[in-house]
Formats: C-alpha cells, structure tokens, sequence
C-alpha cells in the first residue's frame, strides 16, 4: 500500500545476542630483541565471516606473525557487525641465565671478588652490578659483604636481572661460639638455668635478631662482662651472613 512504512526497525537491524565469542589466544612469545612472536585468535559463535584484528592490523586470517613483545588489544567483528575483544600480551623468551659465585669478603672490609657465569641468549654478554654502567667483564672485585643486584645484557638487548648476597665469611666454629660460650653460655647466664640456652646453635638462631641488638647496645653480657667491639662486630657479621652452621 502506498504511504504505508515499516517501522519495527529492531527486527530490521542484526542481533549480537549471539555476539562471537574469543577464547584463549594461542600465543608464541618473540625472542628477545626480534619481532618473532605469534597470535592465533579462536572464536566461537558469532556470524562467519569475520574480520580479525590485533592492534592495529586488520585482517581476514586469524594468524598474526611478526609481533614484538608487548600487550595488543584483540578483536573480532563478525558479518553482522558484532564484536568481541580480549587483551593479548606477547612475552620474551629471553632464554639468559646466570648466577654467580664469590668469596669471602671478610668482616667490616671489601676483599670479596665475585663472578658471574651466563648461558643462553646471544653473545657476547655484558654485566652490571646494582645501579652501576653496563661493563664486559664479568668479576667484581673489593666488595664489602652484602646483597648485590647483578643485570646481564645480551648482544640482543635480552637482560637477566638477579640477587647474590656476599657473605663475610664469619665462622661459627671458629669464631662466634667461643665468644659466647665465655661470655654468655657461662654459670647462671643462657646455660641452662637462664632461657634461651645459648650452648645450643638452634636457640642462638632463633634468636639471632635479639643477640644482635643487645650486643650492640652493650646490654649483652650482663654481670659486668663486657665483649670488645670486634667480638660486637663479628657477631653481626656473622648474624647478617644469615647465622650460619659453619
């Protein structure tokens, strides 16, 4: 009939009740340095054909080639116009590794070398040591006890960042328990009539943090004991070591 019009235009237009669906992308990280990573996007439901997307790149193929490291956002439109989107984050496989080895740094002085070993990656290898520059060699030599953070670098940009603590070298055997078995695990002081006892290395241990502070403060021996402030200084050596069995 002329004049006459269809105005229901919610049954004209196409539905996304039915909206494509992504499920987990099939991702291939890059290599370090390259842009070698890969993306396949899956898609359940929706109205085929569909248009895909990463980023930038808009494309009939579900595979994308070629990606650098990074996060991209996802995207399928299907033939109704209907979309579906999911974040994508492409990972380096760097494939360095490294770890190092040191000597003993002594108490209160810099006589430690360390050295670092790496694998993996592309060579030649550069290092750095907590916040210093970038250098080739990989030993570091007149450093005072303590953690240190140490990067490798590759020739392709790849870095492999990790901790190593320096110890001082302070002997238990050697040196701590003679200190306190005269001075603190004596009659009526941590040697079985006071609590902790001290002649037992596990209670010194648990321990540790307090033992440090007192000596430090002078408060540990009482009795008018006193250590010198080399013993004070061993005992924190060797406490920061980590209050080794050695």
């Amino acid at each position: 009939m002329a004049g006459c019009q269809y105005n229901n235009l919610q049954e004209l237009q196409p539905s996304c009740d039915d909206n494509p669906m992504l499920l987990l992308p099939e991702v291939t990280a890059t290599l370090c340095g390259q842009s070698s990573g890969m993306v396949v996007l899956t898609v359940s439901r929706g109205q085929a054909p569909y248009t895909y997307q990463l980023g930038d790149v808009k494309q009939d193929s579900a595979t994308f080639t070629g990606l650098a490291a990074g996060k991209y956002q996802a995207q399928v439109t299907d033939a109704n116009g209907c979309v579906a989107a999911t974040a994508v984050t492409i990972e380096t496989e760097s494939g360095i590794t490294a770890s190092a080895t040191s000597d003993a740094a002594g108490c209160g002085t810099a006589m430690a070398t360390l050295t670092v070993s790496a694998s993996g990656g592309t060579e030649p290898y550069s290092y750095a040591l907590n916040n210093s520059s970038l250098q080739d060699s990989p030993v570091f030599t007149n450093l005072p006890a303590g953690v240190y953070t140490l990067k490798v670098a590759d020739a392709a940009g790849c870095e492999f960042t990790f901790d190593h603590q320096v110890l001082s070298g302070v002997s238990y055997a050697q040196t701590i328990k003679p200190i306190i078995m005269n001075n603190c695990a004596v009659s009526g002081c941590h040697n079985g009539t006071q609590f902790p006892d001290f002649r037992s290395l596990s209670n010194i241990q648990q321990n540790k943090d307090q033992i440090r502070q007192r000596t430090q403060t002078g408060n540990m021996p009482p009795n008018g004991r006193s250590l010198t402030q080399q013993q004070i200084d061993l005992i924190a050596c060797w406490i920061d070591d980590g209050a080794l069995d050695n």
